[in-house]
């Protein structure tokens, strides 16, 4: 399940309006692999990727009505955001092309992740671990973490999306 939020008129200081993504996608992680190589494996996969029922590939299943309000709200200075309960490095590779959401603007459930030299080159690598769920509460935390901003309006798809809902109707 995701959302997007979204920053209102540029240089003005607003809150932000959650607008859900109607995308679905089981992903896992790669233990010990670098991050711009799950990044890579991502981007291969998702441009050929098809759903197990439909046929169709899965960037193809997007939900024409959200793709035309993310664009309308770009249009009219709004800054958005994918909040989503699915992986933040699945999610990062292809939401700027499908979504026009670019990467920074993307929150997520991770795993851990640490630094390391590897043959004398800085490396991110990504851990065995999970470090955090951004799904159910984990919504409204994701979001103060990674945008540090109350949403004015929320939409999602899912019962992963209630407390980001309920997070929002609580205003300022």
């Amino acid at each position: 399940a995701g959302g997007a939020a979204v920053d209102l008129m540029p240089g003005v200081e607003y809150p932000f309006a959650l607008v859900g993504i109607g995308f679905q996608c089981m992903s896992g992680y790669i233990p010990r692999c670098r991050n711009g190589v799950f990044a890579q494996q991502v981007k291969d996969w998702i441009t050929t990727a098809k759903h197990p029922t439909t046929g169709k590939r899965f960037v193809d299943m997007t939900y024409q009505p959200m793709l035309e309000v993310l664009a309308y709200l770009r249009a009219n200075g709004f800054k958005n955001f994918i909040v989503s309960g699915g992986g933040i490095e699945f999610m990062r590779p292809w939401a700027e092309r499908v979504y026009g959401i670019p990467p920074e603007q993307v929150v997520g459930s991770s795993i851990r992740t640490k630094f390391e030299l590897r043959d004398g080159k800085p490396a991110l690598v990504r851990l065995p671990a999970v470090n955090f769920i951004d799904d159910k509460e984990g919504k409204p935390v994701g979001i103060q973490m990674h945008i540090g901003r109350r949403p004015i309006a929320a939409f999602g798809n899912s019962d992963g999306d209630l407390q980001m809902l309920q997070y929002t109707a609580g205003g300022a």
